[in-house]
């Protein structure tokens, strides 16, 4: 500590804080921050063992608690341009230096999603060129104006040993160059008729309210459109929802859940570090609006390790009023609710866990996650399918769950 000190002095002694301020002016004011409000303040070190000279990022690493799986910081104005492709690389069959790549993800405003790519597609080429090692990490993630070649994957069975293969099919999209994209955390949705039962599907990628409530009205819409159409069960697909932090997403997707009977009651609350502090938020037919309460009694929630935060939160809130099926593996278990703060004089939005969810059983989720009632694979590459499609392997292993019910 004193080596530090002396850092900032002059040879003849002249103190020269005033003029390393702008350097830890952002990591003082996260301190400063967390010490008021953050639920984990006991496990923060003293300010005099703190390097404020760190980045945010790692200046957040430095104080956050071990616990703490969720506080995070991010850039205001700092955008990515990107295709809006998520995907998972598989080696050519008949060549381990040639990748092909099964898309998971299409982001909705996105140059991939206009060109027409959807989930359980598989690129062969961009712009020509084939997918390696080398360039696998950059070729679809941004770029130029380029074309994407698809191909179809092939099952082979040959003395117990199945092996895939990925036969081109003609099919070449045409996609812009890429830019700054969004999501509609509204992603998917669609009334499912299986025998007697009418499921609504729902893909929720995250907690985000959007400009003036957009995102909100958007939810509402698509439980109006499931009431519309009588639906008798739900599949909640949460697999690639890592959070956000809008807890008022969760509150209405809740709302619009439990049986109508328990509009009213306790959604969740909030356990702040002084107790005398706590927040209670409830299940509320007012937010619900233009939406629609399903009644439901029993959720079926696909869930994977990415699932974490809110959905964590969400699963949480549900379980004393429905019963939660949660149908894939087990979620992140990133325990804590956030709160976003900014500072006009940084280029930051800041995100410290300020309290501990509890349901109104009493009960939360831990750092372990929440496990998977039925196990389901997101990877199997043959039932790597569109959202929706009743053969996807998670989708299709919660319609046998509701059939069976």
């Amino acid at each position: 500590m004193l080596i530090a000190v002396s850092t900032l002095m002059s040879c003849v002694g002249e103190d020269r804080w005033a003029e390393y301020k702008p350097l830890t002016a952002t990591d003082e004011w996260m301190d400063s921050v967390m010490r008021v409000n953050y639920y984990w303040v006991s496990d923060m070190p003293s300010s005099k063992r703190v390097n404020y000279f760190n980045t945010p990022t790692t200046f957040l690493e430095s104080v956050k608690s071990k616990q703490d799986k969720v506080s995070h910081i991010d850039s205001i104005y700092n955008s990515t341009n990107s295709y809006g492709i998520t995907a998972s690389f598989e080696a050519s069959a008949d060549n381990d230096t040639i990748y092909n790549a099964v898309v998971t993800y299409v982001d909705t405003d996105s140059p991939a999603y206009r060109a027409g790519l959807k989930r359980g597609d598989w690129i062969m080429t961009v712009g020509g060129n084939a997918i390696t090692r080398s360039n696998q990490s950059t070729i679809l993630a941004n770029g130029n104006a380029t074309t994407l070649s698809l191909g179809t994957l092939q099952t082979t069975t040959n003395s117990g040993t199945t092996t895939y293969s990925v036969i081109s099919n003609g099919t070449v999209l045409s996609m812009d160059a890429s830019t700054s994209v969004s999501d509609n955390p509204v992603h998917y949705y669609t009334t499912i008729t299986s025998g007697s039962k009418k499921i609504g599907y729902l893909v929720y990628s995250r907690f985000d309210a959007g400009t003036s409530g957009a995102y909100l009205n958007n939810l509402r819409s698509a439980f109006a459109s499931f009431s519309a159409n009588g639906v008798t069960d739900f599949v909640l697909d949460l697999r690639y929802n890592t959070g956000g932090d809008d807890i008022e997403c969760a509150r209405l997707l809740a709302s619009m859940l439990v049986p109508s009977g328990k509009l009213g009651s306790t959604f969740i609350t909030l356990k702040k570090t002084d107790s005398t502090k706590d927040q209670t938020l409830t299940l509320s037919n007012e937010l619900i609006g233009s939406g629609a309460n399903l009644n439901l009694s029993n959720i079926y929630v696909l869930t994977t390790s990415a699932t974490a935060q809110l959905s964590e939160v969400l699963i949480a809130a549900l379980t004393p009023y429905l019963k939660v099926y949660t149908v894939g593996s087990t979620t992140k278990g990133s325990l804590g609710v956030t709160t976003g703060y900014t500072n006009p004089a940084f280029n930051y939005k800041f995100y410290p866990v300020t309290s501990i969810p509890v349901n109104a059983s009493n009960e939360t989720y831990t750092t372990s996650g929440i496990a998977a009632s039925q196990s389901a694979s997101d990877t199997d590459l043959p039932t790597l399918l569109d959202f929706g499609n009743t053969s996807e392997s998670m989708l299709s292993a919660a319609i046998a769950l509701i059939a069976a019910e």
